[in-house]
């Protein structure tokens, strides 16, 4: 794919996956109102925020052993299935409206930071300085159409709009995924062994073994996963030995 199709694609991405943030957003309040009701929503919002913490970094952690490549479109994917799930329950029970609200307000903001950790691979400076607006405000665009879409479908299916929502965005994901590695590939490829001994344009002080040419850049590249889950930080940290890099 050409970096202007990988950038369409990214902004449909972030348009659904915003029009998803909106029109859940509504879904949840409404469902929890119509059942718990207002009396319960303090209580929520601090049930929510603590699960939030506690979320974070195991989110984190996964990210990190496993790359964005993996759980971004399996987390969206869990969502949808997640929103299935809710809309066969009762939509007037207590524990249904309350799953609905720590699902929405706390794994819809640990998706779209997966989303941009994701993006942030597959551009380099010169690209992301035309990409990030133009994704950004397909983002916003989704939002407004999110807004819509809630008073376009009935109560009773809202919760399968959102599940088919995210099920559209696990696909794009996956796709730019994909294209991450296959782009990444493709620029390791074009180098001549010449090329590869170049020194890079700018290099942080102190570590010129790290990233003083493209070599030992796109070695970086590939290793950074190998030593997450290789838990190589862990065993030095156990060691005592100083951290590689900062």
């Amino acid at each position: 794919m050409t970096s202007r199709a990988v950038t369409r694609l990214a902004m449909a991405v972030a348009g659904i996956m915003l029009a998803h943030q909106t029109a859940s957003k509504a879904v949840r309040d409404a469902v929890f109102l119509s059942g718990p009701g207002a009396l319960q929503l303090p209580l929520m919002m601090m049930l929510t925020a603590g699960a939030v913490l506690l979320g974070v970094p195991v989110w984190a952690r996964l990210l990190a052993r496993f790359g964005p490549r993996a759980m971004v479109p399996a987390g969206f994917l869990i969502s949808a299935a997640a929103h299935l799930v809710e809309w066969t329950l009762p939509a007037g029970d207590t524990r249904v409206a309350a799953a609905v609200y720590l699902h929405v307000a706390g794994f819809g903001g640990l998706l779209l930071s997966g989303f941009w950790s994701l993006v942030s691979e597959l551009f380099d400076t010169n690209e992301a300085k035309t990409s990030y607006g133009l994704i950004a405000a397909a983002g916003t665009l989704g939002g407004l159409a999110g807004g819509g879409a809630v008073l376009a479908v009935p109560v009773d299916s809202s919760l399968a709009m959102l599940a088919a929502l995210h099920v559209l965005c696990a696909g794009g994901v996956w796709i730019l995924a994909r294209e991450a590695r296959v782009s990444t590939l493709m620029l390791l490829n074009s180098f001549s062994e010449e090329d590869l001994d170049r020194s890079s344009g700018t290099v942080p002080a102190g570590f010129e073994q790290t990233f003083g040419t493209y070599r030992r850049c796109l070695q970086y590249v590939a290793d950074h996963w190998y030593m997450h889950r290789g838990h190589l930080a862990d065993a030095r940290r156990a060691a005592g030995l100083e951290r590689m890099w900062v």
